[in-house]
């Protein structure tokens, strides 16, 4: 399926991002003693049926307003960059006008951090499953090892793969993308912003938090989409359109886009209730469960400053993304001049 929801995920969630930053922890932790974390079970909303056109995304930057508190503001961010690009002025001067900058997840991990993540969630090495080449089989394993390779920092990825379970593993594959790195995405390079302003910084979800609706993907669809991805040709150009789209301030084409590639199903060996499957849990679990349950940290921060908050714009689409659901709460949210992010 040209990996398509994997791509719009890049747009939208920036817990994938964790993958790439969790790699050089695995050769920090791999020979130490193991632990296990028993996790609660995620919150989830009744499912809804999600208008991606509705309202119309005119910009990446909104004001939200309330008698009695300062303007804050939504910033939509898009998780990677091409390596060269720099932050543009223009988000100083928006960082300048608040208080504090609110995050999705929190990339720089404490150590109980880390071996949650790596132990309890990511590495499969508790003997309670095999391991991933066993699930998918050898000669499966193998294409999505050596199409791990074909990307920088692939390498890496592909010499731990056995270890990860069939859900972190194909979130993995969406760190994967030629020329575009997280570390000069809008989030990573607005966060620096804000470091050298001396601003607190705060986050709207634990990684822990965030990772468990990763891991509501059942085991045999992770497997099956791993498989799917191993078989499909890397379409460069194809899968930046999102990325140039939002580049180039297009935020009104990026809900069709998105719209888009959702609606294709060509080129995928998956089967319609398999895709189906998976678009249910993209949609309902890894975005608008996690955007609803930011809603209370994010009234509790505008009360107390004005705050820029800083997510995937994917976000801030749609009929259950953030601008309608602020709007629900009595909040005036309006669009401010779009700002190009890099330079």
């Amino acid at each position: 399926m040209k990996n398509k929801i994997l791509n719009i995920a890049l747009v939208l969630i920036a817990v994938a991002n964790l993958f790439f930053f969790a790699q050089p922890y695995y050769q920090q932790y791999q020979s130490k003693q193991k632990y296990t974390v028993q996790f609660p079970e995620p919150k989830q909303y009744p499912r809804q049926e999600m208008d991606w056109k509705q309202p119309v995304l005119s910009s990446n930057v909104w004001k939200i307003s309330k008698v009695g508190q300062s303007d804050s503001y939504l910033l939509g961010t898009y998780h990677a960059g091409e390596a060269h690009l720099k932050i543009h002025p223009q988000v100083k001067q928006l960082l300048q006008k608040n208080q504090k900058l609110m995050l999705e997840s929190n990339t720089d991990l404490t150590e109980d951090e880390q071996k949650t993540m790596l132990y309890s969630l990511l590495l499969n090495i508790h003997g309670k499953k095999p391991l991933l080449k066993e699930q998918m089989g050898k000669e499966d394993f193998d294409k999505v090892a050596n199409k791990m390779r074909q990307f920088p920092n692939g390498d890496v990825m592909a010499k731990s793969l056995n270890n990860y379970y069939g859900w972190s593993a194909l979130i993995l594959t969406a760190t994967l993308r030629d020329g575009l790195t997280p570390q000069t995405g809008v989030d990573s390079l607005v966060k620096q912003q804000s470091q050298q302003l001396k601003q607190p910084i705060g986050y709207l979800e634990t990684v822990n938090e965030s990772l468990l609706y990763f891991r509501l993907l059942p085991d045999d669809l992770a497997i099956a989409a791993l498989k799917d991805w191993a078989n499909t040709p890397v379409h460069t150009k194809e899968d930046k359109k999102l990325y140039f789209a939002y580049k180039n301030g297009q935020f009104k084409d990026l809900a069709p886009l998105i719209l888009q590639e959702l609606m294709d199903t060509s080129d995928t060996h998956l089967s319609a209730k398999q895709q189906e499957q998976v678009l249910d849990w993209f949609v309902h679990d890894l975005l608008i469960a996690r955007t609803r349950n930011w809603l209370p940290t994010m009234q509790q921060e505008m009360a107390k400053q004005s705050t820029v908050f800083a997510v995937g714009i994917g976000h801030l689409m749609g009929n259950q993304g953030l601008i309608t659901l602020l709007r629900e709460q009595g909040y005036t949210i309006t669009p401010e001049p779009k700002m190009l992010i890099w330079q």
